[in-house]
């Protein structure tokens, strides 16, 4: 605590100032504008007047600036603002939650005896006490309890010894299930029965690492195993689908729809809903076989909601508190290279250009305002690689790319099929950005060069990149 007397507070004060006076300069330092290479054919840009003289004169200081190579891309981006965000995890290429530990005590063997007997053991599911777990309180115990009970009858196909679950297959082989265990607790995998589902020839398992859970389902005549990084897979009315949850904390639910009726299960939908604060799933129904219901609720403020997702021509719709869920045509992990995109805005007038500069847009042509753009360093114009950022489209789309009006040479990449507009992009810096398009279908990769990429010349400062949905 601080000394209560005015003499105290000189004493603490005078011990402050030599920190003060170093934060205060670096502070001064990291918001100095950075130089860039002013052209030989026009007037120098006000970003390199603002960064030239003042770092110059100053001895011992460097005149450039390493912009470091860490993107500060987030789930809480601007556009996001608004409400649930909608997307597919297959235009996202995202890193799938389970890890590929979860097989990783599989293993297959021929000449079963005693093959699984499906209908016995169904009959044995549906006796089991409502109350098997009443005075169990860790979920982990219930689990183990459910299963010793399931598997006491050896004699239906499903034994477990020794760290090993073996599950009996109609060609008579058998599908085995192995704890690993070792010295690193983070690659431990359990395997615990949990149910057959007989109306998708189905048996289930929970897969239990060190911190999380999968799940695991196995067809009980090819022995064919899916992951699920989710809860339970609820069945719809007719059994030709399932759909499984799960809210990853702070980040996003995500939902998934897979088809039953084809040789092998096919996901159907893999939906990611952002922007729902720390809603969780309390409840998965079906009202048809084409809309499932997820009831949500946060915890901290028990505010609830409902998402349903429905069956329609365009595919899978997702809607909240029955308002349709925005589907942007770019989601910010489908961005390969993002250590040069620093985040994704909405373009628009007063909007930052990039996000080492000052520099705010003035004028926005209509075919590109209000879409998602990208925020890039301008302290990167520099880059002459031939791969420099990719991304992939979730639906057809338009991108554009803004570059410097005076160009004398365009960068190699933007030649190809790239068609100019007759639109301008301007900032309050001289420099006019001319905007390119290219139109691509839904999951297209676009591949994107660097802003000096031979044989470029004469361009003063980083093009944008906007996507508009088509």
């Amino acid at each position: 605590m601080f000394p209560q007397s005015s003499q105290g507070h000189q004493r603490v004060t005078a011990r402050l100032l030599p920190y003060l006076a170093l934060l205060i300069g670096a502070f001064v330092l990291l918001n100095r504008q950075v130089p860039v290479e002013a052209s030989t054919k026009s007037t120098m840009p006000a970003h390199v007047q603002q960064a030239v003289s003042p770092l110059m004169a100053t001895p011992g200081l460097s005149a450039t600036v390493t912009l470091s190579a860490t993107s500060v891309i987030s789930p809480q981006y601007e556009i996001s603002k608004s409400g649930p965000v909608l997307y597919d995890r297959a235009f996202i290429k995202a890193r799938k939650i389970f890890m590929p530990i979860a097989l990783g005590g599989v293993t297959y063997k021929a000449g079963t005896t005693k093959p699984f007997a499906a209908a016995a053991f169904t009959e044995m599911q549906a006796k089991m006490p409502v109350n098997i777990c009443l005075h169990i309180t860790v979920d982990a115990d219930c689990v183990r309890t459910r299963e010793q009970y399931l598997l006491r009858q050896g004699e239906l196909g499903i034994t477990r010894a020794e760290g090993k679950l073996s599950i009996a297959l109609s060609d008579l082989s058998t599908i085995v299930l192995t704890d690993v265990v070792g010295a690193d607790a983070s690659q431990a995998v359990s395997y615990l029965y949990l149910e057959y589902m007989p109306a998708v020839k189905q048996h289930r398992v929970l897969i239990a690492y060190y911190e999380s859970a999968d799940q695991l389902l196995i067809n009980a005549e090819t022995g064919e195993t899916t992951v699920l990084p989710y809860a339970s897979p609820m069945l719809s009315p007719d059994h030709k689908r399932f759909v499984a949850t799960n809210q990853v904390k702070d980040a996003y639910l995500n939902v998934q729809i897979w088809n039953t009726q084809r040789p092998h299960l096919n996901l159907e939908a893999d939906l990611i809903i952002e922007n729902l604060g720390q809603q969780e799933p309390t409840k998965i129904s079906w009202v048809d076989a084409t809309q499932t219901r997820i009831e949500t609720i946060e915890p901290s403020n028990q505010i609830t909601g409902l998402i349903t997702v429905t069956w329609s021509a365009q595919g899978w719709q997702a809607a909240y508190n029955g308002q349709k869920i925005a589907t942007p045509v770019l989601h910010p992990q489908s961005i390969v290279n993002s250590s040069t995109v620093f985040g994704i805005e909405t373009l628009g007038v007063g909007k930052r250009v990039y996000m080492d500069r000052a520099y705010k847009f003035k004028t926005v042509p209509t075919a590109v305002n209000g879409q998602q753009s990208f925020l890039f360093a301008n302290n990167n114009m520099r880059n002459t690689e031939a791969d420099y950022v990719h991304f992939t489209v979730a639906q057809p789309a338009t991108v554009y790319v803004a570059l410097d009006i005076e160009a004398s040479e365009l960068p190699g990449w933007l030649k190809d099929g790239w068609t100019p507009t007759p639109d301008i992009l301007t900032t309050d810096d001289v420099v006019k950005l001319r905007l390119y398009k290219k139109t691509f279908d839904a999951g297209d990769e676009v591949n994107l060069g660097g802003n000096w990429a031979p044989p470029a010349s004469e361009i003063r400062s980083h093009y944008l990149v906007i996507v508009a949905p088509n």
